[in-house]
């Protein structure tokens, strides 16, 4: 209902949007078949004059071959009927049946590869709640508990000697959108959220999530060294991208994401976690509208661990790869849904209430497929050191490390930062033309709206006081994520 009361018609939008392909492929479908009908008309006009010429010379051989050279059509096209130029009905019957014929030829194979994907799919689902793991896995799991463990140990020790700055620190995480390269910065999530319940750390407030990125907010409460945990999951996807699924991008076209991440992302939740995450989380997604077109929009309360998992998935909408149907988007609910990096690939806060923490893709990583194990180790493990490091030298001002940037509390600071991090190229042009304001809960409008100019101004160089005062305001590491953002403050 609120989607209704938005404007945004979701139903009727995706109906619209169906009946427009049909009609469009009914229309493509006629034209080819007028070109088509046209250009056999004419070659069967041409064949029939090519053989009563022929024939007109064999039985007059005494025509000379200027005279059959300057009147060869004159004298043939009384061979040529209407019948010769558009067929008897007995053809034309016979043209359908066989039209239909070769149509029919293609069902069985069709239905042996709608079988084929189905028992994929099955297998795949099978194989990743089973959970099953090698030693060499197990071992990778216990490296990063005892990295962990090694962590909140140095923290107490650097706490009791009074060098720790973030025992007081209250603060919200944000998750950005990257694929496997933003999932690795969860053992960095699971050491705040272990720094947290060992009193290391005032706590962390809310927690925001793009695309990926929002599996950031379910580490909360999930599972994480446990076969069907999250960092066990992690663990497990190179073995199982290898020997089930295909690591190239190309087989999500056949199997893709969504086929066993709600699976498997359901297996991680306890009984009842839901009421443990409801206005604690707030997951992005982009959602179209009749009007307006597409616009950010949230969830943060959920009725069930399914409601979560489904919040999940429209976070993650990404064209084609993610949806069980390969489709261009999702209709979920009643809504349009695509991926939420579509509008906001960094979803701050854009209140500016406490400082946040901003989880950026990891650069050694790969973003549609998982890096061979020793490598995907090796990420989580620098992911809590980072982390770790940019707690130990808080000052209350902008600090970046690696994929991870700390932005300081206060409303300019929190809006520069989302627009210099959410300055992409590849998306600037779609994001000015095909998407308006977020719809946020709990924010004000007038900053939202204020937030989102700024977003394009930056983005654009419109407003070289904007441009001028987001760079100042940069940590002096650079940007999270340099290539996007080419970007660096001067000492």
């Amino acid at each position: 209902m609120d989607c209704i009361k938005g404007g945004c018609y979701g139903e009727l939008l995706a109906v619209c949007t169906f009946l427009a392909l049909v009609i469009a492929c009914l229309v493509s479908r006629l034209a080819l078949g007028f070109v088509w009908e046209l250009l056999n008309t004419r070659a069967r006009v041409i064949n029939k004059v090519r053989d009563a010429s022929s024939l007109a010379f064999a039985s007059n051989p005494d025509l000379t071959e200027t005279e059959t050279d300057t009147d060869p059509e004159s004298d043939s096209l009384a061979f040529i009927s209407s019948e010769d130029i558009c067929g008897t009905g007995q053809e034309l019957q016979s043209g359908h049946r066989s039209c239909l014929g070769r149509g029919l030829c293609f069902f069985p194979p069709l239905m042996v590869w709608f079988c084929l994907v189905y028992h994929w799919r099955c297998r795949a689902v099978s194989v990743i709640l089973a959970a099953e793991m090698n030693d060499e896995e197990l071992e990778a799991v216990a490296r990063v508990r005892a990295s962990q463990e090694f962590f909140v140990e140095q923290a107490r020790r650097l706490n009791a000697n009074g060098s720790w700055p973030a025992k007081g620190l209250e603060l919200d995480v944000v998750g950005a959108g990257g694929g496997f390269r933003t999932a690795a910065n969860g053992a960095g999530i699971a050491l705040l959220f272990a720094l947290e319940q060992a009193g290391l750390l005032k706590g962390v407030h809310r927690t925001r999530g793009a695309s990926a990125g929002s599996s950031a907010a379910i580490l909360r409460v999930s599972k994480l060294w446990e076969p069907t945990g999250f960092i066990s999951w992690m663990l497990r996807q190179p073995r199982f991208f290898n020997e089930t699924v295909g690591l190239s991008v190309l087989w999500r076209l056949v199997i893709p994401f969504e086929t066993w991440f709600t699976p498997s992302f359901l297996q991680a939740l306890g009984p009842g976690d839901y009421r443990r995450l409801s206005g604690r989380i707030w997951i992005a997604y982009t959602r179209g509208c009749l009007r307006g077109g597409f616009q950010e929009a949230e969830t943060t309360e959920f009725s069930s661990n399914e409601a979560v998992t489904a919040a999940l998935s429209k976070s993650m909408m990404i064209p084609f790869i993610y949806p069980l149907g390969n489709t261009l988007t999702g209709l979920r609910h009643g809504e349009i849904v695509l991926d939420a990096g579509v509008s906001r690939d960094y979803p701050l806060f854009l209140d500016g209430l406490r400082p946040q923490l901003v989880l950026g893709p990891r650069r050694e990583l790969t973003t549609y497929a998982p890096s061979p194990l020793p490598r995907m180790t090796q990420s989580l493990i620098d992911a809590q050191h980072d982390l770790f490091d940019l707690l130990r030298r808080w000052d209350g001002r902008g600090d970046k490390k690696e994929a991870m940037e700390l932005v300081p509390a206060g409303l300019r600071e929190t809006q520069c930062a989302n627009a210099r991090l959410n300055d992409w190229p590849a998306m600037n042009w779609g994001r000015r033309l095909f998407i308006s304001e977020p719809d946020l809960k709990d924010i004000k409008q007038a900053d939202v709206r204020e937030a989102w100019r700024m977003q394009l101004q930056y983005a654009f160089r419109l407003n070289d006081s904007v441009v001028g005062g987001c760079l100042a305001m940069a940590p002096r590491a650079g940007d999270v994520e340099p290539t996007t953002v080419p970007f660096v403050r001067s000492d």
